[in-house]
Order: C-alpha cells, then structure tokens, then sequence
C-alpha cells in the first residue's frame, strides 16, 4: 500500500483479561465479523468508545472493515483522539485486502492533505480504485477531481458521468453535486430548476450544504419562487447541522429587511413631503414614470421638485411600496449646479439628466 502500518496491540487497550472475555460471546474464541458488527451496533447507538474497542480487537484479528472502522474513528474522532496518522495506519491494513472505502479514505487523506502532505494525484489514483470496485463515495471524488481539475485536466462531462455513477448508488454528496453543475452551466445548459431539483434530493437526505443551496435558491427566486420565509427555514436547517456559512448568510438576510424596511419608511415619508408641497399630480407624474408611461422625464415635472434632495429616496419608494420595477433616483453638485440622474429598469432605460 506504500504505507509504514503502525502496531497497536488491541490487549493493551483493554484493564484485565476479563474485560476482553465480555467480547467472547461464550465460547473460547472470538470472531473477528461478530465483533465488528457489535461494534457497529455500538457506534450507531452513539457509544463510541465501546465500538472502538470492539473495533481495534476485529482488526487486530484481520478484519478489513474493522481496520476501515476503526481508522474512521480516529479521522472523525469518535471514542479516542483525532489522529489521522493512526486512521491512516488501519486504512492501509484494510487495502491490503482490497477494501473499496479504504482506499477511498486514503485517498481522501491525500485530497485533504490529512495526516500526510497534500497529494491530489495520489487521491485521484486511490479515488480510481475504489470507483472501479463500484464505492459511491470513490466515484464521487473522482467527479470531485474532474470538476475542479486536481489531479487531472478538467472536465465537466466526465466529472458528471462519475456523479451520475455515485447517484445511482443514493450519494446525497452528488446529487449537490450534480445540482452545482446545473446551477453554474458547466458541462450541461444552466438550468436553475434542474439544480433545484437535485439541490432538494440531497436536502431531502440531510445533506447540509445541498440545504444551503436551496435556501439560496429561494433567497434570490433561482428556479424557484422567491420566499424569505423558506429561505429563512432552510437557513436554520443547515445551521443546525452545522454548516458554517448559513449563519452569516441568515444575518445578512435579516440585516437587509431591516434595512429594506427603514428605507420603506423613510420613502412614505418622501411621498407625503412631494404631495404636501408639489401636489398629487407631481406623485402621480413621478409614478407614471415609474410604470414606464412616460418616457422623457422632464416633461410636466417642476424644476424645484426636481433640485429636491428629498427625491434620493424615491427609489426605495418604487421598489418596496409600489414594486413595479427598480429605481434608482440620487443627486449630486458638480460644477456649482444640481445634476439628477434618473434610471429605471424595465427593460428600457429611462434617462434624465439636468
């Protein structure tokens, strides 16, 4: 495997003899499968340290998917110590009898530079192996590889075939994936529904990041019809997995309601300032334009109203009260006088300038 295998003797972890008696299962041997399933049973009940122990016995005894278990526990750090070196040493013992997510693992190792120096040739090469023995996750970071070019040029079109691959399997990673690729018009036609579509399969198994994408899809109406409150909802979600990104995302959002609804505010109050000194007709005038019915926009409107500052707001206005399209009103001094600029996008550009 190209790996020094460091010796862990499975007896020292335990206090007596008669603590490794309780794994004997009442006979004078103990079975290496049977114990790696005890081991299982106890890592899916949460009781880590119980498996490890489990774990290191079946290995030490030449179980491959205890080596591949056991190295687990010391990558995620369930039941001892992170300690990739260790996770590595067990995940070279399982390839040595072929181990499909063992040598994915390691390749995994090398991908993230874990425990040993950063290689993406040498994962790619591990990801291959492990992909050609049919392992979902082999063949999702072999499409990882070909998206991103580690290891190996870029190419979309292959990167999918291998996703594609992982799916068929139920690989939540590249159902994202495959969305990503959707999302972004790479290999395949932008397509924001289709990204949303294969976003929703992967969230719908709990993948964190695929939740957050979605919650970005509904943040901004991408293939789907824009909603705060969902995207809100899945902000939250993904944050209760733990996904690092979806808090400052969610303040953002709710910094920007907040400031949405101060300019809304300060916008009313532009509106009954213009129809208190210029009269209902100038409103009027103004929201014509903003309707695009009218199209010079110095026709019919007061010059005072137009030196207004009082119009910098009328924008927000436009957009938040009466949300016919957006537009930006401002005006600034340049050479001693008043210059407005005016511009309102509703597929043709409205421009004024005095």
């Amino acid at each position: 495997s190209g790996f020094q295998c460091l010796t862990f003797s499975a007896v020292n972890f335990y206090r007596s003899i008669e603590e490794i008696d309780q794994y004997s299962f009442g006979t004078t041997s103990i079975d290496a499968t049977e114990l790696n399933e005890k081991g299982k049973n106890y890592y899916n009940s949460k009781n880590y340290a119980e498996a490890v122990k489990c774990y290191i016995l079946a290995a030490e005894m030449g179980n491959a998917d205890a080596q591949n278990n056991i190295g687990d526990c010391y990558y995620d750090e369930k039941g001892v110590s992170r300690d990739y070196k260790m996770a590595l040493s067990y995940y070279s013992k399982a390839v040595q009898q072929g181990h499909a997510d063992a040598q994915c693992n390691i390749g995994i190792c090398f991908y993230y530079g874990d425990g040993i120096s950063k290689n993406y040739d040498k994962a790619l090469m591990w990801f291959q192996k492990a992909a050609d023995q049919g392992n979902a996750r082999g063949q999702y970071y072999l499409g990882e590889c070909y998206l991103y070019g580690r290891g190996v040029s870029k190419d979309y079109s292959i990167a999918k075939k291998w996703y594609d691959k992982a799916v068929s399997q139920g690989n939540d990673d590249a159902m994202l994936s495959i969305g990503w690729l959707y999302d972004e018009g790479l290999g395949v036609n932008n397509d924001y529904k289709e990204a949303v579509k294969w976003y929703t399969k992967a969230a719908d198994k709990g993948n964190a990041n695929a939740i957050h994408n979605l919650a970005t899809c509904y943040r901004y109406g991408n293939g789907v019809t824009k909603s705060t409150a969902k995207a809100k909802e899945l902000y939250k979600k993904a944050i209760a997995l733990n996904y690092k990104d979806a808090q400052s995302e969610l303040n953002e959002m709710e910094r920007e309601e907040k400031e949405a609804l101060q300019k809304k505010k300060q916008a009313e109050e532009n509106k009954a300032y213009i129809i208190k000194y210029y009269g209902k007709d100038q409103w009027a005038l103004i929201e014509k334009i903003a309707d695009g019915e009218c199209t010079i926009f110095s026709k019919g409107i007061k010059k005072s109203l137009l030196e207004n500052e009082f119009l910098s707001q009328m924008g927000a206005y436009l957009v938040y009260v009466r949300g016919s399209l957006y537009g930006d009103l401002y005006y600034v001094k340049k050479n001693g006088y008043t210059q407005m600029k005016i511009y309102f996008k509703n597929g043709r550009l409205v421009h004024w300038e005095y």
